[in-house]
């Protein structure tokens, strides 16, 4: 049962992407945002509660899989700036990549979250148009969270 903090999140969120029937999507919060499709996950700790995101970037390419993969963890060698990072991760279930970050539910607001989520779909159509193969190092890229 997600808490009533992470339901005012969703509420929020709704209101500002016109989204109807936000109770909907308490339990299980699945959202296509630019043709992205994102799910959130509340995770509750002590003594702060996160949103964990999931984006789905795509399919791993049949060609030039091993450049890809390296790039991969190359990527989140940049990523990685301690507790919270983003990290792309393959999902063998769907056999799609995925880069999930977290977001302390405390910090969070409606805007930040259609904010973040807006970041995250210009990052999976950057994968879907070149497997991040053709950009400059991530070294000062980070995911504004």
């Amino acid at each position: 049962m997600p808490s009533a903090a992470y339901c005012r999140l969703v509420d929020d969120l709704c209101q500002l992407a016109l989204l109807p029937n936000p109770k909907a999507l308490y339990e299980r919060t699945a959202l296509t945002v630019g043709k992205v499709n994102f799910s959130l996950v509340e995770r509750s700790g002590d003594p702060y509660s996160e949103v964990l995101i999931y984006t789905d970037l795509g399919p791993l390419p049949s060609q030039h899989r091993d450049a890809v993969l390296l790039r991969l963890l190359d990527i989140n060698f940049h990523l990685f700036v301690g507790a919270g990072s983003p990290s792309c991760s393959y999902n063998s279930e769907t056999q799609r990549l995925t880069l999930g970050v977290s977001l302390l539910l405390q910090a969070a607001t409606g805007q930040r979250l259609l904010a973040l989520l807006g970041q995250l779909a210009d990052m999976a159509h950057n994968w879907r148009g070149d497997h991040f193969l053709e950009r400059p190092s991530p070294r000062h890229a980070q995911v504004r969270l």
